[in-house]
């Protein structure tokens, strides 16, 4: 996506529409642009000391399995390891759910 945004915006189109994965929006390339500079990434992917390190709080990671493009399995373990001051760290797999967890809700609920 952000590959096709610079290409886009290099070309004279920074208001072209570019499609996010699988149940997210449609951006401008611009805003793809703009959003990749605010360092989102909150994992670690990336970045050996990500915002993540820094949370004391217990951390509670919900995720469908059905997910297709946040909170990969690689994310799951990125956020274990990273999450390492976190006064508990506790991953619930939503079985068969969506990035939104359209008809799991009551599932969410029980977490």
């Amino acid at each position: 996506m952000l590959a096709r945004a610079a290409r886009l915006v290099s070309a004279g189109r920074p208001r072209e529409l570019v499609q996010g994965p699988e149940y997210w929006i449609a951006l401008s390339a611009q805003t793809w642009l703009s959003t990749d500079r605010f360092d989102l990434d909150q994992f670690g992917r990336d970045n050996p000391a990500p915002a993540l390190a820094e949370i004391r709080c217990p951390v509670l990671v919900l995720s469908g399995t059905n997910e297709a493009s946040v909170c990969l399995p690689e994310d799951l373990d990125l956020i274990a390891r990273h999450a390492a001051r976190a006064a508990r760290v506790e991953i619930h797999l939503i079985e068969g759910a969506d990035h939104f967890y359209t008809g799991h809700e009551p599932l969410v609920a029980e977490c």
